[in-house]
């Protein structure tokens, strides 16, 4: 695996950008755990706290300041003065202890290379949480792609874009959601993985990739064994990435479910097996118009059922997309 930055925008700033912003997310991956420890009435504004100050530092035009200068204006805002001391000591001084070493570009690219590959690492934790489910091995297709870095100074996209074949695009953003995104990379990574790579149909709808094989990442966090130390550290960021995500995009969190109300579906099914029948099957199934086609029928069914329509659909066994709808048709 490799990573690239966009030769049409590797200048020296961009580059510094890049590598503050790394710096400072990678930082405060490493950390989470301690500073929800340390401070958990002031998680959200110690994080809050970081996030403006590295976008307002990324967002000046040329080169930003220096890493250094950034933390002490961090630490001298008003919101981080405002925080217990005691709490804030431990954290301070881990933040100072990694700020002491260099992290220039081989750093940063070490830095992508490590989530990409715990991206892969968190897919694979899947596989074995779901070992024992048919079309399972649909999550073998997630293999490791290069990350192509470029700047997006207005965040006019999505801050990671892929396709089935070819790299993960990942843009640089002055914006704090983009910050937090930057922190969790990995999950991030692991949605162009799980919702773009892997699925095996490339017509299948936008709700059907955008919500319901995303909330397979929620499901993971609150499910997989390795996630149980940092469950609840990561659900704070992970939320405050997609809801910032979606103001900045003009995303009704009403209307997010589009045609197929599949927001509400996904909660529903959250916690059931049938969750993940329905979703391996998606993964599993083979390209083309009408299987597509196929899919949207059968959530379309399932967001009229009751409760106990979906357990019956769960216990008819059935796991392919075309009888688990015909199923659906007879319930």
């Amino acid at each position: 695996m490799e990573v690239h930055l966009s030769k049409s925008k590797d200048a020296p700033a961009v580059r510094a950008k890049l590598n503050l912003f790394l710096l400072f997310a990678s930082m405060t991956r490493e950390n989470l755990r301690l500073i929800f420890q340390q401070i958990p009435q002031d998680y959200v504004p110690f994080l809050e706290a970081i996030a403006d100050g590295v976008v307002e530092a990324i967002s000046a035009k040329g080169a930003p300041a220096s890493a250094d200068k950034v933390w002490i204006s961090i630490k001298a805002s008003q919101r981080f003065q405002a925080m217990p001391a005691d709490g804030l000591e431990p954290i301070v001084a881990a933040f100072d202890s990694r700020l002491a070493k260099p992290f220039g570009d081989q750093e940063a690219a070490v830095y992508l290379e490590d989530v990409n590959v715990g991206a892969i690492r968190w897919i694979q934790q899947l596989r074995t949480y779901l070992s024992a489910r048919p079309n399972v091995n649909a999550l073998d297709a997630a293999a490791l792609r290069d990350i192509l870095v470029d700047y997006d100074a207005k965040a006019q996209i999505a801050c990671a874009t892929s396709s089935r074949s070819g790299p993960i695009m990942w843009w640089l953003q002055p914006k704090q959601f983009a910050f937090y995104g930057a922190v969790l990379l990995d999950l991030t990574l692991v949605h162009e993985y799980l919702c773009h790579v892997i699925p095996s149909n490339r017509q299948l709808e936008k709700d059907i990739r955008e919500i319901w094989l995303h909330s397979g990442i929620v499901n993971g966090l609150r499910n997989l064994p390795g996630q149980l130390a940092e469950r609840t550290p990561l659900k704070f960021v992970w939320q405050m990435f997609r809801n910032g995500h979606a103001r900045h995009h003009s995303i009704d969190e009403f209307h997010v479910g589009g045609a197929l109300s599949l927001d509400d579906l996904a909660r529903n099914l959250s916690g059931r097996p049938l969750y993940w029948t329905i979703s391996l099957a998606v993964l599993k199934t083979p390209d083309g118009q009408n299987e597509a086609d196929q899919i949207a029928r059968l959530f379309n069914l399932l967001s009229a059922f009751d409760d106990r329509q979906l357990d019956l659909l769960q216990a008819s066994g059935q796991t392919t997309i075309a009888t688990l709808e015909m199923e659906a048709t007879i319930l």
